[in-house]
Parts: structure tokens; sequence; C-alpha cells
């Protein structure tokens, strides 16, 4: 039987956190860990945690200085003793039949990284499936069909980090971890570097991941400027990574058209920024004219044109009345 941990940062969820932890407790599968990492929460929080540890001693309680969601989970990922790990926020929760579920079909075939496809979208007290793509246009394909199917166009990519499956193994070995220094795209970013550092990936077709839509204090829903100037960044760099690798060129072009669509997205926000705001997120949007070859799209592919003759700040206005 494989040892599972759960990785929870917790930070102001009070209200949730009790169903959270009793989903984990109630598990029909009983191998797991659960690790609370408490980021500095103002909140009864850290009580709460430390009452459930000393009533479960499956249950690890890491208390520490506030920094954030990623350093968060990082903080769980060095001290788990499972095969494989799982991130839970803790306003959510899970199906209580879960890790039964999941535990035989890693068992059987182990991979690096496993990917799922759909979850919950738990709004007032209410839950609605929600598929975020087709197991079939993924699950027995080449990795560059896989590849294809997640950057094309405007597809579903499984980025979240709540959705997958990760070897505990694999992530160490290579220094997976997030990025501390991101404030927003975190999974995102490291999503791309799981993906591409394995070609041994499995899916899975078991919804149940519950995500709390109506949390706007969560750690994870609650954006700001420098969450877009993460995003920003995180889009930039995997774009150059790519760029300068040495991947089969169709593949090649298939990501870079997707990084360059996203960093439009980024550019169409521009706008609604502050003056100082845009000139921080201006300055780090250097070099897009290497970016800017792959944008797909009229009038998208003139978009270099126009930030230098009317600026990035006014080309941002006309994405957002011109309709793509």
């Amino acid at each position: 039987m494989l040892k599972f941990s759960v990785i929870v940062p917790i930070y102001k969820v009070e209200q949730y956190i009790n169903e959270c932890i009793d989903s984990v407790i109630n598990q029909t599968y009983s191998n797991w860990e659960l690790i609370l990492v408490d980021d500095g929460s103002p909140d009864n929080c850290p009580k709460i945690c430390d009452e459930y540890a000393d009533k479960d001693r499956r249950i690890k309680v890491v208390h520490k200085k506030n920094s954030g969601l990623p350093a968060a989970r990082n903080t769980g990922i060095r001290i788990a003793t499972g095969e494989y790990f799982m991130h839970l926020d803790g306003d959510d929760f899970w199906d209580l039949n879960y890790l039964a579920t999941i535990e035989p079909i890693v068992r059987k075939d182990p991979k690096d990284l496993y990917l799922g496809n759909s979850r919950f979208d738990y709004i007032n007290g209410e839950s609605q499936k929600e598929i975020l793509y087709k197991l079939d246009d993924v699950k027995s394909k080449s990795y560059s069909e896989m590849i294809h199917q997640f950057f094309e166009k405007n597809n579903y990519m499984p980025t979240a980090a709540m959705h997958n499956i990760y070897s505990t193994q694999f992530v160490r070995e290579n220094n997976l971890y997030l990025d501390e220094t991101l404030t927003w795209s975190e999974d995102a970013d490291n999503f791309y570097r799981l993906i591409f550092s394995t070609k041994n990936i499995g899916f899975f077709d078991y919804t149940f991941y519950y995500y709390r839509k109506d949390n706007v204090g969560a750690m994870t829903k609650n954006p700001s400027l420098r969450h877009f100037l993460s995003n920003v960044v995180v889009t930039k760099r995997w774009f150059e990574f790519i760029n300068h690798s040495n991947m089969e060129e169709n593949d090649k072009k298939v990501i870079l058209t997707r990084f360059a669509n996203s960093y439009i997205y980024n550019l169409k926000n521009i706008y609604c920024l502050s003056k100082d705001e845009y000139t921080i997120i201006a300055e780090k949007m250097l070099g897009e004219q290497e970016m800017m070859k792959y944008v797909s799209g009229f009038p998208c592919k003139y978009i270099y044109y126009l930030t230098k003759i009317i600026g990035k700040r006014n080309t941002s206005k006309l994405l957002n009345y011109i309709k793509r």
C-alpha cells in the first residue's frame, strides 16, 4: 500500500478548516499523513490544527512566519514521508473515497506525475462538476500529442497544483520546488517545470476535489498588482526557456504561440493600472519583439509595432475595444 502525503497550507481559513481536515481524516483509505502548514495565520487556525494533531499521530503541524503560498507548500514537500504527495487548499475539501480510488492506479503504474482532469466547483453549499479537459485527448497519446493538446489555442492546462499527484522522490531529486519569489501563477510555473522535466506522466479520471469559489480571502483567490507582475514574469520566463531549447520545432512553435498569446492577455490589462504600477509592469515586459512573432490572430500579430507607435498603455486600451 502506498503512503500519501497531503499538504495543506493554511492562512485565514478558520471558517472552513474543519471541513478540509475532516475530509482527509475520514478517507476510506488510511495510509496517509496530513501536513498542516500554518503560514502565520492570525485567526484560530493554529489552535485548531494543534488540536487535530493531538488526536491523530498521522497529522503533522508546522507553524511558520507568513511567507506566502509557495513557501508553505515547499515546507510540506520537504518533510513529506509518503511516496506521493498532493496539495489541498485549506478552504477546500475532498471526496472521501479519493485515496482509496487512486491508490491502485498509481501503485500499478508508477509515474513521476499524475494529472487530474476534473473538479467540483463549490458555491454556497452547491457543487457543479467541471471537466477541465477530455481524458481521451491525452491518455495513451505520445508526449508530443499531449503537448499539442494542452498548449494549442486556449485549451485548458491542469496547472493548478491541487488537481495533481506528485512523486516525492522525483520532485526532490530534480529540485522541482515552487518558486517562492512568485505571488501568483506559481502553480503554472511549477507545472511547466514538471512537464518539461519528464515524459513519465499519467492521467486519472476521478472527480474528487471540491473547490470553494465563494471564499474571496483564500490564499489562492485574491489577486493584486504583485500577482499580475508574477504572471508576466512566468510568461516571459517560459517563453525564453522554450525558445532556446532543443525541443522539436513543431512542438516548440505550439508552446511559444501559447505563451505569446498569454503575453497579449497581460498587455490588455495594463491600462487599468495606476501610472506607477504601469511603469513597474512595462519595465518587465521587455524583449517582446521576438515574442510577437508567435502571436496569432489579427490585429495581435501587429502588437509590437503598435506598442512602439502609441505605447503599451494605449495599445492595451485599444486591445480591450477590439474583439479578438
